[in-house]
């Protein structure tokens, strides 16, 4: 058993020697680019931003941390707006790129409305990140429950149409005739 473990790890060491490339490391910078095809959850994007801040991050350090950490376009647009509110711009003036984006435009906007009370007034972002989690989690748990109730609507006809004409042959039909016979028989 310990030969074929050496084996295996030699030829795992060789492939990876005589492989062509990078090391991975244009695998991983594919995969990240990937991932930014789509907006990020708005609720992790929230909690991450929450974390932060409960770690002591003013409202820029932690756009910018989450930014650097996500990456891609959309961690640009926060790094973007960090810089911008460490400079002094106003706060609509920091957020116009971000949520003029078409493809992360909503999100930002989302962001920049939970994290604009505590920056206008000098208070706690975390219950306005928790109130808009808790808001986005329950919204997007009336969409599915709604979607499952049309879904089971939709279910029910085909289902109707395929247990009607069976339960015809089955059930009525023979208690008719068992009927008529006794009737006639």
């Amino acid at each position: 058993m310990n030969g074929m473990m050496i084996v295996s790890a030699a030829l795992a060491g060789a492939a990876m020697w005589l492989w062509p490339g990078d090391g991975g490391a244009g695998r991983l910078k594919r995969a990240q680019d990937d991932g930014d095809r789509t907006a990020p959850s708005a609720t992790l994007l929230l909690e991450m931003l929450a974390v932060s801040i409960r770690q002591g991050a003013s409202i820029p350090r932690a756009l910018d941390a989450v930014g650097t950490a996500w990456g891609g376009e959309c961690g640009g647009l926060m790094i973007r707006t960090a810089a911008a509110l460490h400079r002094g711009a106003g706060w609509p003036n920091a957020w116009a790129l971000a949520c003029g984006d078409e493809r992360f435009g909503p999100l930002m906007m989302l962001v920049a409305d939970t994290l604009e009370p505590s920056w206008r007034h000098g208070s706690s972002p975390l219950p306005h990140i928790e109130a808009a989690a808790e808001q986005i989690d329950k919204d997007s748990r009336r969409r599915i429950e709604e979607a499952a109730a049309k879904l089971g609507v939709r279910m029910l006809v085909p289902t109707g149409l395929c247990f009607l004409p069976s339960f015809i042959l089955i059930g009525i039909v023979p208690a008719i005739a068992s009927f008529g016979f006794e009737l006639f028989g």
